[in-house]
């Protein structure tokens, strides 16, 4: 959840996705889903998502905000209404 991350990891999500206005008061912290590892299937989120891991082979995830993938994406299918953020980024 957003509340394990630090004051500094949540304004540099923040910063990452509303480079803008990077505050609570136009992203609210509630809307960050933070998944520790990595993901696989198929996944579906309301707001950001933030995972600490990799998006593994032939999962579909949906999100209707910023999708931040630590560990990076390969061979996944992404719809992500608020862009992507990967180190590696491989279809």
């Amino acid at each position: 959840m957003a509340e394990d991350l630090s004051q500094d990891e949540i304004n540099q999500l923040l910063a990452a996705i509303r480079p803008d206005s990077p505050d609570e008061k136009t992203f609210p912290r509630e809307d960050i889903t933070i998944i520790e590892g990595d993901l696989s299937g198929k996944k579906e989120f309301p707001g950001a998502v933030l995972i600490r891991g990799s998006i593994l082979p032939g999962s579909y995830i949906e999100t209707e905000g910023v999708l931040t993938a630590e560990g990076g994406i390969t061979g996944a299918e992404i719809q992500a209404a608020g862009g992507v953020n990967a180190p590696l980024f491989r279809v």
